[in-house]
């Protein structure tokens, strides 16, 4: 739907295309396009699988929770954007609780979310604050 809102626009206001390219945000088209190779790469050696499978056999769903967070927050310690790494931890968290409702599963989202939250607020804020 964006890509046929972006066409239709495109056509009605017709911009200058070198002034669009030039005012690209860059950082965030090599950053994207960079999490989703690292995101495949893991994913083709099997290393997101294997991850799963040691995860997959916990069978309470409060510590495979914590432990997806754990990885979560482990992850967002080495990588800082954050979107860098929910696209590392969602298809994790994906095939951790495969059968779970989508109850379960938002509840795992939003506290991976809040882990990687937690990791990657800056002391600096605080002082700004």
């Amino acid at each position: 739907m964006a890509l046929l809102i972006g066409l239709a626009l495109q056509m009605v206001l017709r911009p200058d295309s070198r002034r669009v390219v030039s005012e690209l945000p860059w950082s965030v088209v090599l950053l994207t396009s960079a999490i989703m190779v690292y995101v495949g790469v893991l994913e083709r050696t099997g290393t997101l699988k294997a991850i799963a499978e040691h995860l997959g056999g916990i069978d309470n769903t409060l510590l495979a929770v914590l432990a997806v967070s754990y990885l979560a927050a482990v992850f967002a310690t080495v990588e800082s954007s954050t979107v860098a790494v929910l696209g590392v931890v969602v298809p994790l968290a994906a095939a951790v609780l495969p059968h779970a409702d989508s109850a379960r599963f938002t509840v795992l989202l939003i506290a991976v979310r809040a882990t990687i939250g937690a990791v990657a607020i800056s002391p600096s804020t605080w002082v700004a604050a």
